[in-house]
């Protein structure tokens, strides 16, 4: 579409030099008056056009930035798939666990599968009341006895 709009902009200036070329050979005063006015309402319309053709064109920059930007978070968020995996923790209650927490240095933790489904990374924290405790996400706010 922008390559449309672009042919129609330079087929516009083409004609603005035709009609130059035309206002060139003519010495009639009011016709060169004429032939000025309809040169600048021309060339006002293609300034029109060039600045549409231009918001587009930046747009469509935009666009291709936010699609690079969630093609890298997509390719994030894949490495980090491969890194952890689900595990029953309790009968029925999942959670997803490093799988190489020796290798990288990384302390033991449990993520939260409500935020991780939204691909975000949630460790769950512990909360003692009393003598009980629970597993609390601090994103999500899902919690259970643990």
């Amino acid at each position: 579409m922008v390559i449309i709009e672009g042919t129609a902009l330079i087929t516009g200036i083409k004609g603005t030099i035709n009609m130059v070329k035309s206002l060139k050979s003519s010495y009639d005063a009011k016709t060169i008056t004429q032939a000025q006015s309809d040169i600048l309402e021309h060339l006002f319309t293609l300034q029109i056009d060039a600045l549409a053709l231009q918001e587009k064109h930046f747009a469509i920059i935009h666009e291709k930035e936010e699609l690079i930007k969630k093609v890298v978070q997509f390719e994030q968020w894949e490495k980090t798939e491969s890194e952890y995996e689900l595990q029953e923790i309790v009968s029925g209650t999942f959670v997803y666990t490093s799988k190489n927490t020796q290798q990288f240095g990384i302390p033991t933790h449990w993520l939260c599968t409500q935020c991780w489904d939204n691909r975000k990374k949630s460790i769950l924290q512990r909360q003692y009341v009393g003598h009980m405790s629970k597993l609390i996400c601090p994103r999500c706010k899902f919690s259970f006895n643990g």
